[in-house]
C-alpha cells in the first residue's frame, strides 16, 4: 500500500532534486497540478489526498524514522527546544500548544497542521515516520489522536517490574523489623 515511499527513497538516493521540487508543489493548492506527473511516476493517484500529501511532505523533509508517530516527533521537537511538557507545574510550552491544536483538528484541517509540524521537524533535523503518518491521517479520529497524545506526553520514568518493586521494598524496610 505504501510502495510509493520506497520509490521516493530511491529518488532521494538518486539525488533527483527536480523530481522532489515538483512533488512539493502538491502542498500548494495553486501549484498542485505541477505535482501530478511526479505523483503518477511513484504510483499515487492524483485524487489520493492523503498519500499525495505525505509524498509532498517527504519531498520537503526526507529524514525519516521507522518507529513512533507524529506525537513522538513532536516530543522530540520539544526536547530539542529544551521544553518539557511533562514537568510538574510547568506552563504550556509553545510546542505543546501547537500539538494541542493539531490533535484538536478535524479531518479537513489536519493537513495544514501536520505540514507545519513536519516543516518544524525539518528545521530541528528531527525524523518523521512517514508510513505511520500516512496510516494515521487516513484513519484520523479519536484513536489516532489518543496514540499521538500518549507518545507526546510519555513519561520518562522507568517502568518498575514486580521484582524491582519487591527489591526496593526490602531495601527500604526497617532492619529492626527483620529481627
Amino acid at each position: 500500500m505504501y510502495e510509493y515511499l520506497n520509490k521516493l527513497r530511491e529518488r532521494k538516493h538518486a539525488g533527483d532534486k527536480g523530481f522532489m521540487a515538483a512533488l512539493r508543489c502538491v502542498l500548494v493548492e495553486s501549484r498542485k497540478h505541477r505535482a501530478w506527473p511526479a505523483l503518477a511516476r511513484v504510483g499515487i493517484d492524483v485524487a489520493d489526498r492523503v498519500n499525495s500529501f505525505v509524498a509532498g511532505l517527504y519531498a520537503t523533509h526526507q529524514k525519516e524514522i521507522f518507529t513512533g508517530n507524529l506525537g513522538t516527533t513532536c516530543r522530540q521537537i520539544a526536547r530539542a527546544r529544551k521544553e518539557d511538557p511533562t514537568a510538574a507545574g510547568s506552563k504550556t510550552t509553545p510546542t505543546e500548544r501547537r500539538f494541542q491544536i493539531l490533535i484538536a483538528a478535524n479531518a479537513r484541517d489536519v493537513f495544514g497542521h501536520v505540514a507545519h509540524i513536519v516543516r518544524f521537524a525539518k528545521s530541528q533535523d528531527i525524523p518523521v515516520n512517514y508510513q505511520q503518518l500516512a496510516k494515521d491521517i487516513s484513519r484520523w479520529g479519536g484513536r489516532v489522536k489518543t496514540r499521538w497524545a500518549q507518545e507526546f506526553w510519555k513519561m520518562n520514568a522507568p517502568v518498575k517490574t514486580k521484582r524491582k518493586e519487591k527489591a526496593d521494598e526490602l531495601a527500604n524496610a526497617d532492619p529492626a523489623q527483620n529481627v
